[in-house]
């Protein structure tokens, strides 16, 4: 018979049972009435025929189970009685319903809305092609203090990089800025992304509209195009689709539009870039005195078949061919004596490179705190089953001289497993039922829970994906569980409970030691979340202890952006912010203003390598390093009531034109002056700028100071900057 007719029959015989059932009746009973005639013909009459033909071939009723159990319909009808049965016995005890299903609905839910999350993150694809070949590239340094403990490149450093690749297929570099949006409707502060024209090359994604960047469009004087983002192109252009070729103006200045790109494209790492409303290009150089200015971020695509480990130990290699061949021409001309290989630092040739894949990059704040929550929400729905068994069992054990009396009447082991199995699988699938009603709850907490900036599309949903998993799970629950009161059923023999009166306790027979079992296993799993949530809220207790060197309290901050084309010089954007800060600080209810360019707990935009020079010190090579630099007003440590050590602050003074000054963090005294007194010291910032001296100590403030990498910081006054926080006390 084929698979198609199978299906066919089998559908029939489901749904019109009482005319299949007729036909086959009609057909046994043709049957036996074609074996009656051949008796007839031997003589017998009809009477002793059909007696003689029934005792041969038995039952009628008999070979009808057998013909009926032959075909896939008959295990479909089966299950079907057994749910039908499951459900009346269920709802005969609704106390224990009741409590199995939302104990189930609690593991299940918290289960499957953890895996809504990994499942919108982990599991999902990057929305690129190939994406396992995407990785960012970090430099290393001996002191860096940049994104997991790497470095961004400066220009040269990028240029020879790329001249020298063999294990990429394509490298691009990207960086951040902003722009004012004038000449459409009204003005908009707008977040730009700079880019080299390789960047969509290496993502392999295509404007919708118009072409991406060329290569000779990171020079000087033809840079000035710019590519939209979907989003852009909507709200401010009106879905324009004769864009391409258009001017508009950013800061000012006039851009060609030259591209679109499509709604699904999106390049964002939380936390620390984009979302970008457009990008333009980035103009690169190859001076050698750029060389320690380190601003781009670099992606690169591997070439096929290159993994990781390999294209890591071959940029270790030009990282270190680089260095040589730079390292001698700089200590000639842009740095002091050196006399080994650590101390030619100076170079601003990287030690060696650290390659990231990107998933890891965009996910990876994200991949270990829902791993360690899956885990831990796994030992809810293993204590949930825990719980569920001890319910059966007990159950099971006023259920004793009911399975004795299936049994006695012909009922194999394997039909009531079944039916003890489908009342478990059924109290599972509807706790899982009640689970997903849990989990639309819990998405929107744990959508709260995730970073800012995470890449377009990742939403956590219900998705198929999910609904598979919590089918499978509740189906793996019910299995799991239901095995308890099949062990218990089987236990003992029928005839002793028939003997007993149905009077069996789960005490006998090996049911008291599967229920202590089962109790055990549930005070060591409850043990192990306990101490789990002890620790993290402890930890939690701690953080919230922690002295960050600064107060919050009554504290209100508002960013000013100053627009580039308007205040281009360093004394126009002083005065400004001069005058705004005693403005604010008139007002009614205002104790103190300040300034500052980057929030405290955040990671700096600008790092600065620096050389300490040390009076009558031997050891140069312990007086460099690179650290975290704040531009402050005079009155912002006032406002943030950070405690002066040792010094003094800035003031008025300490404008451009004084001799440069800097407050150090405590543990950047720590750090480079031990055993020395740091006041007086000077600092020689990279490209050979005037040296600094040390006029303060500062107890430290801030992310890399007490939370992640230990990088050391130093605070110079505001000279010459157009974006900065202002802070207020009331």
């Amino acid at each position: 018979m084929s698979l198609l007719r199978n299906i066919t029959s089998g559908l029939r015989s489901l749904f019109r049972k009482g005319q299949v059932d007729r036909e086959l009746n009609e057909e046994l009973g043709a049957y036996l009435e074609m074996a009656a005639a051949e008796k007839m013909k031997q003589g017998m009459s009809r009477k002793d025929a059909v007696r003689a033909v029934r005792l041969e071939r038995g039952s009628l009723e008999i070979t009808k189970e057998v013909v009926r159990s032959g075909v896939w319909e008959s295990f479909v009808e089966t299950c079907w009685r057994d749910l039908r049965l499951a459900s009346r016995t269920l709802r005969k005890s609704p106390g224990f319903t009741v409590v199995a299903v939302l104990t189930l609905a609690l593991g299940i839910g918290v289960n499957t809305a953890i895996f809504s999350a990994l499942n919108a993150t982990i599991l999902q694809p990057l929305p690129y092609k190939n994406p396992e070949q995407l990785v960012m590239v970090w430099g290393l340094e001996p002191r860096g203090c940049c994104r997991h403990g790497g470095m961004v490149f400066s220009s040269p450093n990028f240029l020879d990089f790329k001249d020298q690749n063999r294990v990429f297929e394509n490298i691009g570099a990207f960086d951040g800025t902003g722009f004012t949006l004038t000449g459409v409707e009204n003005p908009e502060k707008i977040h730009a992304g700079r880019v080299t024209a390789d960047f969509f090359t290496v993502l392999r994604a295509r404007p919708m509209l118009g072409r991406p960047f060329l290569p000779g469009e990171n020079e000087p004087g033809r840079d000035h195009v710019v590519v939209l983002s979907y989003g852009i192109w909507q709200r401010r252009f009106g879905s324009n689709s004769n864009v391409v070729g258009q001017t508009i103006r950013l800061d000012a200045k006039e851009y060609e539009v030259v591209g679109v790109m499509p709604h699904d494209f999106d390049f964002s790492i939380p936390n620390y870039y984009g979302p970008m409303d457009l990008w333009v290009p980035i103009v690169l150089t190859r001076d050698n005195s750029e060389r320690k200015h380190n601003y781009l971020n670099v992606i690169a695509r591997l070439n096929p078949g290159v993994t990781v480990r390999q294209a890591q130990a071959e940029t270790n290699i030009m990282t270190a061919r680089l260095r040589r061949e730079y390292s001698s021409t700089t200590e000639q001309s842009n740095a002091p004596p050196t006399t080994t290989a650590e101390t030619n630092e100076h170079s601003g040739v990287m030690l060696g490179t650290k390659l990231e894949p990107l998933r890891d990059e965009i996910f990876g704040d994200v991949k270990s705190p829902l791993l360690i929550l899956f885990g831990a929400v796994g030992f809810v729905l293993l204590i949930a089953c825990a719980n569920v068994a001890n319910l059966q069992l007990a159950r099971a054990s006023a259920r004793q001289k009911e399975i004795a009396l299936r049994t006695a009447l012909g009922a194999s082991r394997g039909r009531v497993a079944r039916q003890l199995i489908t009342e478990s699988v059924l109290l599972a699938l509807v706790g899982g039922a009640f689970g997903l009603l849990l989990v639309f709850w819990l998405i929107k907490l744990l959508t709260g829970l995730l970073p800012a900036g995470m890449p377009q599309g990742t939403s956590i949903t219900i998705d198929a994906n999910v609904l598979v998993y919590s089918l499978t799970l509740s189906l793996a629950t019910g299995l799991l569980f239901g095995l308890a009161p099949i062990f218990q059923a089987f236990s003992r023999s029928p005839i002793e409970s028939l003997k007993e009166g149905g009077k069996t306790t789960a005490t006998g027979d090996g049911g008291l030691r599967l229920r202590g079992f089962l109790t055990a296993s549930e005070i060591a799993l409850s043990m192990v979340l306990l101490i789990g949530a002890g620790l993290l809220t402890r930890t939690f207790v701690g953080l919230l202890n922690v002295k960050p060197g600064f107060e919050t309290e009554n504290i209100l901050t508002a960013q000013v952006t100053l627009p580039k084309y308007s205040y281009a010089g360093t004394r126009q954007q002083t005065d400004f912010y001069t005058r705004l800060l005693e403005a604010i600080a008139t007002l009614p209810g205002v104790k103190a203003a300040g300034a500052v360019n980057d929030l405290p707990l955040g990671a700096g935009r600008d790092s600065d390598e620096f050389t300490i020079e040390r009076r009558g010190a031997k050891d140069v090579s312990s007086s460099t390093g690179s650290c975290q630099d704040r531009l402050i007003s005079p009155d912002y440590f006032q406002v943030m009531n950070i405690p002066l050590i040792k010094g003094r602050t800035f003031t008025k003074a300490d404008a451009s034109s004084a001799p440069p000054v800097v407050i150090i963090s405590q543990s950047f005294a720590r750090r480079f002056f031990p055993n020395e007194d740091p006041l007086g010291h000077l600092q020689t910032r990279q490209q050979q700028r005037p040296g600094r001296q040390l006029w303060g100590l500062w107890e430290t403030c801030g992310t890399s100071d007490w939370i992640e990498t230990q990088t050391s910081r130093f605070t110079r006054p505001i000279n010459r900057t157009s974006c900065l926080t202002i802070r207020f006390r009331t």
